[in-house]
């Protein structure tokens, strides 16, 4: 399953999700994205800000790339990343990248607080929870 078949299992996706960590490991092959998932129901006011914590783990990475952030923004304060994720490539970004090799799906994450994307090209995607839901607010 890629990362976007996984999505689709998600009730929102990974719109308006929190980036809190990432981490690529060169070695394996493999990307980790810590997030908390907005879980939430619009329909529903006592779900509708529930959040879940969950890890995202990508296996055959062939390329990470890591846009510099838009000094405009408030990039630079501690605290998670508002994120969202499509494939291809957006319209938006100026970064050259290579082609995803078979096998691979190539992905983008959008950065809110930088006004920038996180792109890599990855095989496998799977995700587990990592603590319980919260509802916010």
């Amino acid at each position: 399953m890629m990362l976007s078949d996984l999505e689709h299992l998600l009730p929102n996706g990974l719109h308006d999700a929190e980036l809190v960590r990432f981490s690529m490991d060169y070695a394996a092959r493999t990307l980790e994205l810590d997030v908390v998932v907005w879980t939430g129901d619009l329909a529903s006011p006592q779900r509708r800000e529930a959040y879940r914590p969950a890890r995202v783990r990508i296996r055959e990475v062939a390329y990470v790339v890591v846009e510099p952030p838009d000094t405009r923004y408030p990039w630079n304060e501690a605290g998670s990343r508002e994120i969202n994720v499509g494939t291809g490539m957006p319209p938006q970004s100026d970064s050259r990248l290579p082609e995803a090799p078979r096998g691979t799906e190539r992905t983008w994450v959008y950065i809110k607080e930088h006004n920038r994307f996180l792109h890599f090209a990855g095989g496998e995607a799977t995700m587990e929870w990592t603590g319980p839901e919260l509802v916010r607010g």
